[in-house]
């Protein structure tokens, strides 16, 4: 009988036993319920002296394999492969499918087959969360922080309360047998911000059962265009899309890209007669302009350059800026528009790694490469760290 875990089995207002798996800061974290340990282990123990799959393994397939950081057999997705070309040697970075880890370099005698016959079926038994009312005091989370908030993880078990929904991540309230509210605590100690607002953008499923609006402590009126997440350790194909060096660069998945390139006219026939009030256009606001050729971009106002005539705007599917006049500047008034989500993602490279790999330090516009997700950031305010490779190279 298939095990694992259906999301629409964590009701918001439900609460649950869980054991952490790996942590990558308040607003990125892996858990498993609880109830699932044995399943886990049985799983497991079944996954002892596998041969190596007989077939290539492939981007993307779910296999066993011997993890170092466990010091056991778990299973794994391959998120790149890796080949030496001098001795067509493979290796491979794989995510812990029931941990929530990237290991990285696995040897192919490290990798075992699943046999679909023998095995008992499952999905990932991990659910990727974040801490409800816990935000950094800055633009993201320092080393510290995450140290601290790590130590005060590191128990059997915890408890959550689900609060809201993110995509496929569950937003909670932390509770251990020693503290009451993990959120709380780390705001009593000056490590983060308890109640800062939480932005309607970032609610990417608008069904109303994912939701519980008396759960959020502030919404702002004005709705907000979102970030998409990327998980960790995620390989895509990617095109430049602004930025002129490795270290600071924007990039999008070429076919989400060429999605959301499809949507300015979608955009345009979308948008309001009427022009926005002036007083209404402010730093931070999220709206629509014309920018290039009469065609709509999606925007957020970085700042006014000329009061009542113009402001400087960030492109949020390009990264770039431009300046454009008040009256190109309009509202957006249809929730299709605010829930596709911003395909430009904020990156840097190491130049050592690019230049390796036969890579110009120097970008522009329309260069495509393979695009690997190091460590992530947080939206355009914390880059992304990448390594890069020449396209169709995995």
């Amino acid at each position: 009988m298939a095990c694992g875990i259906n999301l629409d089995e964590f009701k918001i207002g439900t609460a649950h036993r869980a054991v952490v798996g790996h942590i990558n800061d308040p607003h990125s974290f892996y858990i498993r319920p609880y109830k699932l340990s044995g399943f886990l282990e049985d799983l497991e123990n079944q996954s002892h002296h596998r041969d190596p799959p007989k077939d290539s393994v492939t981007y993307g397939q779910v296999i066993l394999f011997r993890s170092q950081k466990l010091k056991k057999m778990a299973r794994g997705k391959i998120c790149y492969i890796h080949t030496d070309r001098r001795t067509m040697s493979v290796c491979y970075d794989i995510f812990a499918i029931d941990y929530g880890h990237v290991e990285k370099a696995v040897p192919l005698s490290n990798v075992g087959k699943i046999d679909p016959l023998s095995e008992i079926p499952s999905p990932p038994l991990t659910i990727h969360c974040r801490v409800s009312h816990c935000e950094p005091k800055g633009s993201y989370f320092t080393e510290e922080v995450i140290d601290h908030f790590k130590f005060f993880m590191a128990t059997e078990h915890i408890g959550i309360s689900i609060n809201a929904r993110i995509q496929d991540k569950l937003l909670v309230d932390i509770q251990t047998p020693d503290i009451h509210d993990l959120a709380t605590l780390m705001s009593d100690l000056n490590y983060t911000v308890l109640w800062k607002p939480i932005q309607l953008n970032q609610m990417a499923d608008s069904s109303p059962n994912s939701l519980d609006f008396s759960s959020l402590s502030l919404a702002i009126k004005s709705p907000q265009f979102r970030h998409k997440l990327l998980p960790p350790g995620i390989t895509f194909h990617g095109i430049v899309l602004s930025g002129e060096c490795v270290l600071d660069f924007y990039v999008a998945d070429k076919n989400e890209f060429k999605n959301i390139m499809c949507l300015s006219e979608h955009y345009k026939k979308e948008m309001p007669d009427k022009l926005l009030e002036y007083d209404k256009i402010i730093p931070g606001l999220h709206c629509v302009a014309s920018v290039f050729n009469d065609s709509f971009e999606r925007v957020v106002v970085k700042e006014v350059s000329q009061p009542n005539q113009k402001a400087i705007v960030q492109l949020l599917d390009w990264g770039s800026f431009a300046e454009v006049s008040f009256s190109n500047i309009r509202l957006v008034t249809n929730e299709f528009t605010y829930n596709q989500p911003i395909v430009a993602h904020y990156c840097e490279a190491d130049p050592e790694q690019v230049r390796e790999n036969n890579i110009p330090d120097f970008l522009h516009h329309g260069l495509e490469y393979t695009i690997q997700v190091l460590d992530l950031g947080h939206g355009f305010e914390k880059r992304h760290k990448v390594n890069m490779y020449p396209a169709f190279c995995y």
